[in-house]
């Protein structure tokens, strides 16, 4: 009887720089953010452009200093220095972050919807992170044009409708679920809340004649 045996072979997959690049964006537009760490980690340091070794670096700083609420430092790190348009949305989310936490220390307290977005208006995203798009809640007008155009289209989408809308815009399905809803609610006809606001007036009349 023939003694039988397995080859095993392995083998390193090894990407281009362009291909990295590609792989890096994608990870950086996601929400799990392990994903992308375990791929830097995976290419061998010999094969990292300059570029992307710096900006780790900084990365590293920049998180750290959320982690220590060292404001002034954070802040410094994203303002001076150059970042892959890739991480501009991450450093957005991050430069918004550092700003809430800062002034809810100030003032004691959690910040309010409205709060946050005066913040955002006040301290927008510095050249360094911001491609020159306007931005609205962190989506980029890309995205909110193709939200736009579905919802001409369809004001009621459905799960799988809304998977496809995140995957193309690179929101989450909550985001989209969110921009959905707010649109509606602002999209409400006038009828209806005056109508609501005559009903309650008459109401009171009444309650204060009787």
């Amino acid at each position: 009887m023939r003694n039988s045996f397995r080859l095993v072979v392995f083998w390193t997959v090894v990407f281009s720089p362009a291909e990295s690049l590609d792989i890096r964006s994608a990870l950086a537009r996601s929400d799990d953010q392990s994903k992308l760490k375990t791929f830097l980690k995976s290419i061998p340091e010999e094969m990292q452009p300059e570029s992307v070794k710096k900006e780790d670096q900084l990365r590293a700083q920049i998180d750290t200093a959320l982690e220590e609420r060292d404001f002034r430092k954070l802040f410094s790190l994203i303002e001076d220095n150059e970042f892959e348009s890739s991480s501009h949305q991450v450093l957005q989310e991050i430069w918004y972050k550092g700003h809430y936490l800062e002034t809810e220390m100030v003032r004691g307290r959690t910040l309010c919807s409205v709060e946050r977005y005066r913040l955002r208006k006040k301290y927008p995203p510095p050249k360094s992170i911001w491609d020159g798009e306007k931005t609205l809640y962190k989506f980029k007008s890309k995205a909110l044009q193709i939200l736009q155009i579905d919802y001409s289209r369809n004001r009621m989408p459905s799960l799988e409708e809304k998977q496809v809308l995140a995957k193309t815009t690179g929101m989450t399905i909550s985001q989209v679920n969110a921009w959905f809803k707010n649109r509606r609610h602002r999209d409400r006809p006038r009828s209806s809340l005056s109508s609501s606001s005559s009903f309650t007036t008459a109401t009171s009349d009444s309650r204060s004649y009787g």
